[in-house]
């Protein structure tokens, strides 16, 4: 599980940079500082299909 902690420390460096956790979520931070969180869900059919939420950490 990705901790507050840990959010606030991700930093893009010099590249945008994903960490996931263990349950198909993942956090993606662009090299303007964006977190967003990301999920990539299997349906029956097959497909992946993936879900974004923004969210928007200080860094001051």
């Amino acid at each position: 599980m990705l901790t507050d902690l840990e959010l606030r420390a991700l930093k893009p460096a010099g590249r945008a940079c994903k960490v996931a956790d263990q349950r198909c979520l993942y956090v993606a931070v662009t090299l303007s500082g964006v977190v967003s969180f990301r999920s990539a869900i299997a349906q029956a059919d097959g497909n992946m299909s993936r879900a974004v939420s923004l969210l928007g950490i200080s860094r001051g």
